[in-house]
This record gives C-alpha cells, structure tokens and sequence, in this order.
C-alpha cells in the first residue's frame, strides 16, 4: 500500500482510504463456508487467500496492514463483533472529530461516576467522607471484566461483588473470619476469568496452526 501511495502520489487520507476500500471490497463469508467450524479466527495470510471473511477476520487483516504501514492500532472485540481501533492521527484522517468525542466521553463518564457518587452519599453515608469512594474505581474495572464488558453481564457481576464486600462485615462478626478473605475470593474470581479467556484462546490458535500445517502436509 505504500508502494501504490508513493506512486500515485496520495495523501495519507487517500492513503488510509485506499486501504480500507481494499478490505472492504473482500467479500463477507461466514467461517462454516470454506471451513467445518462456526468460528475460525484466520490469519491475515489466510483473509488473502480464500478471498473473504467476516468481520473477524476483516478486522485482523486491516489491523495487520495499517500496523506495517506504521500506524498504531488495537482490536476491539465487543461481545458478537470485533473492530479496530486506530491513533489519534489515523482517526482524524478518516474523518472522526477526535476532539469532540474525547469530551464526550469525558462527559458521560463524569456524568456516571458523579451517578455513584451521589448514590454513596445520599444512600450510604449521608455525609461527605474523604475516603468514601475508595476502591469504587478499581472495582468497577473488575466488575466490566468479569461481565465480559456486557450491560447484562456487568449487573450480574456487580450484584456478585456486592454481595461479597457486604457480607464481609456480617461474616466477620458473626464468624470471626477475617474480611480481608473476601478480596482474596475476587482475587481467585478474575484470575479465573482471565486464565479462562487465555486458555481458550491459546486453544483456538493452536487449532488453527494445526489446520494449516495439515493443509499444508
């Protein structure tokens, strides 16, 4: 792609343009197409040669290609979809006022922990405390991976912590055992989930280099 910008005498608007009409053209298959499996995560390598994918695949091919022409990416996987996201510089060329959305984002995300706030000083304490919202934060970030960053999933996962950082006191004054047990129980939960993520997706890695070493036999 930077051979054909440099040739043509693009912009790098034109450039990243070019790129994204490249991938865009490939046609959208579903993995159980050309493959025995509903879910196949292909390599870039893998996009080119069978001429297509879905958005998983898409999204790994135009991540690679924007990352050797020395843009700064990630994947964002939500829940069902995956995507990717691009530096500051990048996302301004194709078109998204950074500007505006950082403070958007800074808005809401003010709007909801000022939510939690009030609801810790109107509902729990009654009174401003200097140390009233410690840990909220880190807990929070806890609470979105574990519900696996789903609205329904990040409920139920609240609901979960909550009720063991409330029944800590009671455990403790009705048994004795010690509060701090109940971090090490949260601490033993995200490990898990984690550990989880990891081991399937070295599983599914593996299967795919096996796969492709056997078409390759």
């Amino acid at each position: 792609m930077n051979v054909i910008a440099i040739q043509e005498d693009l912009t790098e608007s034109e450039k990243v343009n070019l790129l994204i009409s490249f991938v865009q053209s490939l046609p959208y298959t579903f993995d159980n197409v050309s493959t025995p499996f509903d879910e196949y995560p292909r390599f870039p390598i893998e996009t080119l040669v069978f001429g297509g994918g879905d958005c998983e695949d898409t999204s790994i091919l135009t991540s690679a290609l924007l990352y050797e022409m020395g843009y700064d990416v990630i994947l964002i996987n939500p829940p069902g979809h995956m995507a990717v996201g691009i530096n500051i510089e990048a996302a301004r060329v194709g078109g998204i006022r950074v500007g505006s959305t950082i403070v958007l984002t800074m808005f809401v995300s003010g709007a909801l922990a000022g939510l939690a706030g009030a609801v810790q000083l109107c509902g729990v304490y009654h009174r401003v405390l200097p140390a009233m919202t410690a840990n909220i934060g880190y807990n929070s970030i806890l609470v979105a991976l574990l519900g696996n960053l789903s609205i329904l999933g990040s409920i139920l996962a609240s609901i979960l912590f909550s009720s063991l950082i409330v029944g800590a006191d009671t455990m403790y004054y009705l048994t004795g055992i010690s509060r701090y047990l109940v971090f090490f129980i949260q601490g033993l939960i995200i490990l898990f989930v984690i550990s989880g993520d990891k081991l399937l997706s070295d599983e599914q890695l593996g299967s795919i280099r096996q796969k492709i070493f056997s078409k390759v036999k």
